[in-house]
């Protein structure tokens, strides 16, 4: 917000500046109708940052839309920045009139410009593929001190086994404020990897995200300990296996009859537990591993 008025207070300044040095008057050169082109259209730049930060805010279960306007203010952007290029190669031009190398000086100043962003891209794209692993704290968190830092206002979520504080960055989440706030002190480790979406139509356009290294390495930066956990062991078999994404997978577990005991203790009522029990047999878990996205699969051994 602060960088976006700034360039247009910029802006302002310096072409009313540069119209007052010519006595208020518009030269017939094109760098000079460029120019109160690109005066008149950035004024739509920070307000189209002001309608991105409202819908950040404000979208619940319309990350649709939200995602729309956020590529629209990005690629406006783009064409702005393309735009004052080719504004200060016509600049440079002019400056020839006056016995300078204006073509040349304009010529390198979009070489060099474009250069330095070809850079950062490599550098950025490596980053991103780079195989980030996730920290491994020393810090445990039982699930009483979880709660409890819960109820306390702390924004928690649960990735895999780690605890992220994500108090600040949920304002900055590219996938919106929403998707953040709405799954507090819940995993998320399903988003995370691209089993599910927040918008919950099967109508929406979007599809479950999964997410790049760079993003593992931005959860890094969140991570404030590990979460205690003391699930049951339960031994099993693999019956079925279905990919849904590259790093995700649905399995259907078959267990013995021992195991019901067990997972008594997990669940609030026998009733739940005797739904997980299909046409396929009692010891079969198909209905309630059926929407359960397990990440990680080299830990399961078939």
């Amino acid at each position: 917000m602060v960088s976006g008025m700034f360039i247009l207070l910029i802006t302002l300044v310096f072409c009313l500046k540069g119209i007052a040095m010519l006595f208020w008057t518009v030269s017939s050169h094109w760098h000079a109708y460029l120019g109160l082109v690109i005066t008149v259209i950035t004024i739509f730049a920070p307000i189209g940052g002001f309608v991105t930060i409202y819908y950040n805010l404000y979208s619940k279960f319309n990350t649709d839309f939200y995602m729309k306007v956020r590529a629209s203010h990005q690629y406006f952007g783009y064409f702005m920045i393309v735009l004052c290029q080719v504004e200060i190669f016509l600049g440079a031009r002019m400056c020839t009139h006056v016995g300078t190398k204006g073509r040349s000086l304009g010529v390198s100043q979009m070489a060099t410009f474009y250069a330095m962003v070809f850079v950062c891209e490599v550098i950025f794209q490596i980053l991103k593929r780079r195989n980030w692993q996730f920290r491994n704290p020393a810090v445990v968190l039982t699930k009483e001190e979880f709660r409890r830092k819960c109820e306390e206002g702390e924004d928690l979520v649960i990735l895999d086994d780690l605890v992220l504080k994500v108090n600040d960055f949920k304002y900055y989440h590219p996938g919106g404020f929403f998707t953040i706030h709405q799954n507090r002190s819940r995993d998320v480790s399903k988003f995370f990897y691209g089993g599910y979406q927040m918008n919950g139509s099967a109508l929406a356009s979007t599809r479950p995200y999964t997410h790049s290294n760079w993003a593992v390495m931005t959860a890094n930066k969140l991570v404030v300990g590990k979460y205690e956990q003391n699930a049951h062991l339960l031994e099993c078999l693999v019956k079925d296996r279905y990919q849904v994404t590259l790093d995700t997978a649905t399995f259907v577990f078959s267990y013995g009859r021992g195991a019901t005991v067990k997972l008594e203790s997990d669940f609030n009522s026998v009733a739940q537990i005797s739904s997980a029990v299909d046409e396929e047999g009692p010891y079969s878990s198909r209905a309630l591993y059926e929407n359960t996205s397990v990440h990680n699969s080299s830990h399961i051994s078939e």
